[in-house]
């Protein structure tokens, strides 16, 4: 049985790498993950051994950070094709209540990512704004991609909105505006310097009743109050574009995609490191 490695990197985070290490068995939801993407429904992908540890590690990794208890839906992106890309590590189950991808439009399926084509791909994840607290959700996108701002809000990574009720949005570029997000409010949070590269690990998270902050691999990006009392929705969360009006589809890669519970900065932190680490040891990191 594999085994992977978890090390303190000397600032409290425990990642993946050669240091001192602690060996830990396959988490069982690894082995759950494994034997789905065996399936016929799975694509009867088999995954290599550093495949296999890269997830562990990550997971592993997380529940060290007390992160994994936060997460909803993980989306690892393993494998080259549609089949094998669609499931959730949390509940890695071929069914729309275990909140696996099922994907419309253009898509390339690679080894290194899921890529949308911009005109009409996207992914529903089927869980909806509703599952997720108001004041304690994050929504998370690894891009591979470095593509122009789209015009106004019309690339949109992921999530949905209401119009005129809430959002639940992560934009990693705009026309005019950079990394920005609206967690479960109506209000964008933003900033207007360009952004010059819009590869690497970015989380739109909010973890209390007046603040969301955006991080861009492991810094935070901005953090600015909003006192709206906007309330969920029971429209799911798209990956590839935003679920309703209108759905502003992407172009940019995917390499791993997250849904769940808010994060505090030192978990952002750690959870940047973690994902980062994992993408090195696929040898796809950006």
């Amino acid at each position: 049985m594999p085994f992977t490695t978890i090390y303190g990197d000397g600032n409290g985070t425990r990642v993946i790498g050669d240091g001192t290490s602690i060996e830990q068995a396959l988490h069982p939801t690894v082995m759950n993950y494994i034997a789905e993407m065996r399936s016929p429904t799975g694509g009867n992908y088999a995954m290599s051994v550093n495949e296999i540890d890269a997830v562990n590690n990550m997971v592993q990794a997380m529940v060290a950070n007390g992160i994994w208890s936060k997460m909803k839906a993980v989306y690892p992106v393993i494998g080259g094709t549609a089949a094998a890309h669609k499931y959730n590590l949390v509940d890695p189950r071929d069914n729309n209540a275990a909140y696996r991808l099922v994907f419309s439009g253009g898509w390339t399926h690679s080894s290194t990512g899921m890529l949308p084509n911009g005109t009409n791909g996207y992914a529903d994840t089927f869980l909806a704004g509703n599952v997720l607290s108001r004041n304690s959700t994050h929504l998370s996108y690894y891009s591979r991609s470095n593509t122009a701002g789209g015009t106004g809000i019309t690339k949109v990574e992921m999530g949905y909105a209401a119009l005129g009720v809430v959002s639940c949005n992560l934009i990693i570029k705009r026309l005019n505006v950079t990394f920005a997000g609206a967690i479960n409010t109506l209000t964008f949070n933003g900033q207007t310097t360009s952004l010059t590269d819009t590869r690497g690990f970015f989380i739109g998270n909010r973890n209390s009743a007046t603040v969301h902050s955006l991080y861009r691999n492991g810094e935070l990006f901005i953090s600015g109050n909003d006192n709206s009392v906007n309330p969920t929705s029971a429209l799911t969360i798209w990956i590839g574009a935003r679920n309703q009006g209108p759905t502003n589809y992407t172009d940019r890669q995917c390499a791993f995609a997250s849904i769940g519970d808010g994060l505090t900065e030192e978990e952002a932190r750690a959870f940047s490191a973690i994902v980062q680490a994992y993408q090195q040891k696929l040898g796809r990191a950006v």
